[in-house]
């Protein structure tokens, strides 16, 4: 009798652990942190015009920025910022910068219509990379560094061999410019920013278009990928940023508050991103929930340039007053 009594209780508890689990709310990442708090650390001066990209170097000690002054700047991170060397070869403004995964060179797409290869240890040009029509507004290297992409606002994006001096394929599509690049992790992935309102993803081994992302009103400017892969970020003229799934490209969120076109979009982690405008503020967002976190005004007309140090304990911002600021991130 006793056993009886006991086997309803029992179907009562397993009930309770079953509709526990079956109604908890399903998520897609991980959950954000609760705060993420940034100490300004360094400021850095020397350019006489608006710093429009900046890029870390694989071992975190050098930064480079390169700005509308027409110059490529290094700076030395492991003695305060000191400055390393000025890189001059472009004509007209320097619109993006990168490194190879290797740290050994960088190169700088500008408003020449020219990609720039230079040695990062002395500052030495190598050869051009590309010779576009237009501006070259972003470079990029793939993964394993053997090819260089270059958008520009031909409308075309060149992938170039940093091995010899040839060009490997052309991506054409865009209708009015192609702006912002960003390779997916494994490099199987290249997605395209267009100031034609779209976000293009390019299958890179065949040149084959594999998505067009449409959802922005006015151009997008910038790209990014989660480290995993599986997100792209996109950041537009009409002041928000919007969030793909890269395996069929439908949408995730729409992130708005900023107030002005968004100009550069950087993860900081698979949960965090991080986006800077031309309201001068930067923002950092839960991938996850699509919630703002943390607001920066840096009390500049625009911030056109966003880089995270490869161990993520750094955030470099190119700022339109020519200065470049760097803050040490905290994520509690």
């Amino acid at each position: 009798m006793q056993r009886s009594q006991s086997l309803p209780i029992v179907s009562v508890i397993l009930l309770c652990i079953y509709l526990l689990v079956a109604c908890r709310p399903a998520t897609e990442s991980p959950a954000a942190p609760r705060a993420v708090i940034l100490e300004a650390v360094l400021l850095l001066k020397g350019h006489t015009d608006s710093v429009q990209s900046v890029a870390f170097a694989p071992d975190g000690t050098t930064l480079a920025s390169g700005a509308a002054d027409g110059t490529v700047r290094l700076w030395d991170l492991a003695n305060a910022g000191r400055p390393l060397r000025v890189l001059q070869g472009h004509r007209f403004g320097v619109n993006s910068v990168a490194y190879a995964p290797d740290g050994a060179t960088l190169v700088s797409g500008a408003a020449d219509g020219i990609a720039l290869l230079w040695d990062s240890n002395d500052g030495r040009p190598l050869r051009n990379m590309a010779f576009h029509f237009d501006w070259v507004n972003s470079v990029a290297f793939t993964p394993d560094g053997t090819a260089i992409a270059s958008a520009s606002g031909d409308n075309t994006v060149w992938l170039s061999s940093t091995v010899e001096p040839r060009l490997i394929g052309k991506l054409e599509g865009h209708t009015f410019g192609a702006r912002g690049l960003a390779f997916a992790p494994d490099g199987e992935l290249l997605a395209v920013a267009g100031a034609d309102r779209l976000v293009r993803l390019w299958e890179v081994e065949s040149g084959t278009l594999r998505q067009t992302l449409a959802g922005h009103t006015e151009r997008v400017n910038s790209v990014a990928f989660t480290p995993d892969g599986t997100t792209v970020a996109s950041g537009a003229g009409d002041a928000t940023i919007r969030l793909w799934r890269a395996t069929d490209g439908s949408a995730r969120h729409t992130l708005s508050g900023h107030t002005d076109s968004v100009l550069s979009v950087v993860f900081l982690s698979d949960t965090l991103l991080v986006s800077g405008a031309a309201d001068g503020t930067i923002r950092l967002w839960s991938i996850a929930s699509g919630d703002l976190l943390t607001t920066l005004d840096t009390a500049t007309e625009a911030v056109a340039g966003l880089a995270i140090s490869p161990d993520g304990t750094l955030l470099a911002a190119g700022l339109h007053d020519g200065s470049v600021r760097l803050w040490q991130i905290d994520v509690e």
